[in-house]
């Protein structure tokens, strides 16, 4: 990997996202650490998630009580990250890419990673000013999106990122439509009514 300190790999996912995908790719950890680093961003995403949960009930004591078990949060975002990876390889080599899932897992490990700590900067912001949470999720969200598109491009050495944009998106629909009728057909989610 190259010689860039901790702070610089932040910043460089933000500023220069691909050439970060490229160093944490030829960086090349073991397929244990990269599972590993996968365990501990779901734990650290969900115990952000349960703070979050407490901070809105201390600020709006309107708000409905959730339940703080952590386990089936992990679960879900383990389940995500899994699949967002899986996705990323497997419509990429559609593409004519040559992305490995092992690569893509360690993308989206790190791209989690890094969407934490915009997240605790996040709800420091919102301790501060709580208006701005809506404002400061749209962001974040963006940035997301920004990181998915450029480590896929990395990934699989694709050069028109409108092109990735727009497979990401597509992907996404598409994603979200099966799952929606997986739920459906196992009667979890009640089909519309007529």
């Amino acid at each position: 990997m190259e010689q860039f300190t901790f702070r610089q790999a932040i910043l460089g996912t933000i500023t220069q996202p691909q050439s970060v995908a490229r160093a944490l790719i030829d960086w090349n950890p073991p397929t244990q650490a990269r599972w590993l680093g996968l365990a501990v961003v779901v734990v650290l995403s969900a115990c952000l998630g349960l703070f979050g949960q407490v901070l809105a009930s201390t600020m709006v004591p309107d708000t409905e009580r959730l339940s703080l078990n952590p386990i089936p949060m992990i679960l879900i975002q383990a389940a995500i990250l899994i699949y967002a990876a899986g996705a990323m390889t497997f419509v990429g080599r559609m593409g004519n890419g040559h992305g490995a899932f092992r690569d893509a897992l360690l993308l989206m490990t790190w791209a989690e990673f890094v969407m934490v700590i915009l997240q605790v900067v996040q709800l420091a912001l919102i301790m501060i000013l709580p208006s701005g949470l809506g404002a400061t999720t749209v962001i974040l969200l963006t940035l997301m999106f920004y990181f998915i598109v450029n480590f896929v491009a990395a990934l699989h050495g694709f050069r028109n990122l409108a092109v990735v944009a727009i497979g990401t998106i597509v992907t996404f629909f598409a994603s979200a439509f099966a799952t929606g009728l997986v739920l459906m057909l196992l009667g979890v989610m009640p089909s519309p009514s007529p």
